[in-house]
């Protein structure tokens, strides 16, 4: 199996390889405001300093707001990758004086593989073409991944320092279909040469729901023109409810299965099409951990972290940040068949700078300010997988644009970063991703937040 992986990993791209490790591709809790701010998580070009992923900032608005983003992608160079999909929705209104409640749900993980070897396996005589050989070719298939429910709690704790605590639930379920068909090779005796004669097939399907949470701990400190920021994410138990399937046919009936020869597997796209069928292997994981011993042992799950710093001249400024993810381990998501190779999720260092300049209109019933944004980052990616210890990196140029409507109340973004991703056994990977955010306010809870 491994053997087979790393044959097929050659010709994939950078995108899919991330994605081959541990639950999937690992989504950033981003906005647009953001991404056209090189990739920036704390800080933002808002007067009131209120970003839409900095949870430490929430409390500054006294309008109830709804967030909608949406991520839209393409590959420039490589295989061809193309989709739009959801990537943030936000709930947010205030429950008192410089207190404030969200609510959300973002991707956290995904992964959307198709690999089939061509060529396949030789197995087998080989010395002698009277002798019977065979040829092995699979097929690996891997869909779904994690989201996160979460919510979260902002206040402003004197003048300088506001923080925010967000719990996350991670929950979802993920697909493994693996499928090898075995070949008898005839020689023809006229030529030289071999056809295939299909003479078995096996076909696994492996299933895994996980379930677990997360709580995550944002601080900011503004000092008039200077703004720094911190956030760290310790993960909490991670459960997975392990099942494996085998040869699972279109027709179900035995009889029927003798009558027709010509049968097919199932083809199962998502848990709602193995119902029907019992596991003929199940198994509860459990991680090394559980909600008593989760505190005691906060900072060795520590998973994410960042650092920030923001220099503001109120139309202008710039900012740069550092962000690392992925860091703990857990033994369940090392469990076989768990994990799509049995591997950890990979280490992400990266570095962020972004600037602005905003542009305000004084006229009245017309827009309110625009501001253009443009940045960049740096990303290292390391993960001991199955082609040892492997190094990615991603390099983008970030540009972004930001419409203000209604007294502040409407706001429109749009970010687009320009990357390239490589790694020593892939070829070079030019990619475009975009996202736009809608941002809509109202003054649902301002009068209580006055008392």
């Amino acid at each position: 199996m491994i053997k087979f992986i790393y044959f097929l990993l050659i010709s994939i791209s950078f995108t899919s390889s991330l994605e081959i490790y541990g639950t999937g591709n690992r989504y950033d809790f981003i906005s647009a405001m953001g991404l056209g701010l090189g990739g920036s998580y704390h800080f933002s070009d808002d007067s009131n300093n209120i970003n839409p992923t900095s949870i430490s900032t929430y409390w500054r608005s006294n309008l109830t707001r709804v967030s909608l983003s949406t991520l839209f992608l393409s590959n420039i160079s490589g295989p061809s990758n193309k989709g739009v999909n959801l990537s943030m929705f936000l709930f947010s209104f205030p429950i008192s004086k410089n207190k404030n409640l969200t609510f959300g749900l973002t991707p956290y993980t995904r992964a959307d593989i198709k690999i089939q070897e061509s060529s396949g396996n030789i197995i087998g005589q080989s010395s002698s073409d009277l002798l019977p050989t065979s040829n092995s070719i699979g097929a690996y298939y891997v869909y779904g991944g994690l989201s996160n429910m979460f919510s979260a709690f902002s206040m402003k704790l004197n003048n300088q320092n506001s923080m925010g605590i967000k719990v996350n639930y991670l929950f979802g379920s993920q697909l493994h279909l693996n499928k090898s068909t075995l070949f008898e090779l005839k020689p023809t005796f006229e030529d030289s040469s071999y056809y295939q004669d299909e003479y078995d097939s096996t076909y696994q399907v492996v299933f895994n729901n996980f379930s677990g949470y997360s709580i995550q701990w944002d601080w900011a400190l503004e000092l008039k023109k200077h703004k720094f920021a911190f956030s760290a994410t310790s993960i909490g138990p991670i459960d997975v409810k392990h099942k494996v399937y085998y040869d699972l046919y279109e027709i179900p009936d035995p009889i029927e299965r003798f009558i027709y020869s010509n049968y097919n597997f199932l083809h199962v796209e998502s848990a709602d099409d193995l119902i029907q069928y019992s596991p003929h292997h199940s198994i509860d994981i459990k991680d090394e951990i559980d909600f008593k011993t989760f505190l005691s042992n906060i900072f060795s799950r520590i998973n994410d972290f960042s650092l920030g710093y923001h220099y503001s001249l109120g139309s202008n400024g710039f900012l740069i940040e550092h962000h690392r993810k992925n860091l703990f381990t857990s033994s369940a998501m090392k469990e076989d068949g768990v994990s799509i190779l049995n591997n950890s999720q990979p280490v992400t260092y990266s570095y962020h700078i972004g600037a602005y300049q905003k542009y305000s209109n004084s006229k009245i019933n017309s827009w309110e300010s625009i501001t253009i944004r443009g940045g960049g980052y740096y990303k290292s990616i390391l993960s001991n997988g199955v082609l040892g210890e492997d190094q990615f990196s991603d390099i983008a140029l970030t540009v972004g644009v930001g419409i203000k409507f209604n007294n502040n109340k409407s706001l429109v973004d749009l970010g687009i970063k320009l990357g390239k991703v490589n790694h020593s056994l892939f070829k070079d990977e030019y990619y475009c991703k975009g996202i736009l955010t809608l941002d809509i306010g109202e003054r649902w809870f301002e009068r209580l937040r006055r008392k």
